[in-house]
């Protein structure tokens, strides 16, 4: 396989965080749930404290509301960790949007991909 990127565009009430991670050799869930950790990540330490997430991996928002199980051994750390950020919001939402609506966060992993490099920002430009 080639590489894996994950990127995410988390609105933060009127704070936005956005950034990308490259996470090498993964899978594409792998990198979905290493973009949404760095954005959970990101919005505990500017003090969120209630989130909503939106993301274009349906199996990754539904294994998060627990509509599907985790039966990916690989996915089982990457999921307990992003639930386990979750608990941390005093309330949270998680919504799948499609991927075409999700243009930025996808643009983003792209950059992950072609610099094989991570980049995070706590405020992005609107």
């Amino acid at each position: 396989g080639g590489g894996g990127g994950g990127g995410g565009e988390q609105q933060l009430r009127t704070a936005v965080w956005c950034g990308y991670v490259f996470c090498g050799a993964c899978t594409n869930n792998e990198a979905e749930y290493t973009g949404l950790v760095e954005g959970l990540r990101a919005a505990l330490c500017l003090g969120v404290e209630d989130l909503g997430v939106e993301g274009d991996s349906q199996l990754v928002i539904k294994q998060l509301e627990g509509a599907y199980q985790v039966k990916s051994a690989n996915l089982r750390p990457y999921h307990a960790e992003a639930g386990g950020l979750l608990e941390q919001f005093r309330s949270f939402e998680l919504r799948h949007v499609e991927r075409a609506l999700n243009a930025a966060a996808d643009a983003l992993a792209n950059q992950a991909m072609d610099s094989r490099s991570t980049r995070s920002q706590a405020f992005c430009p609107s």
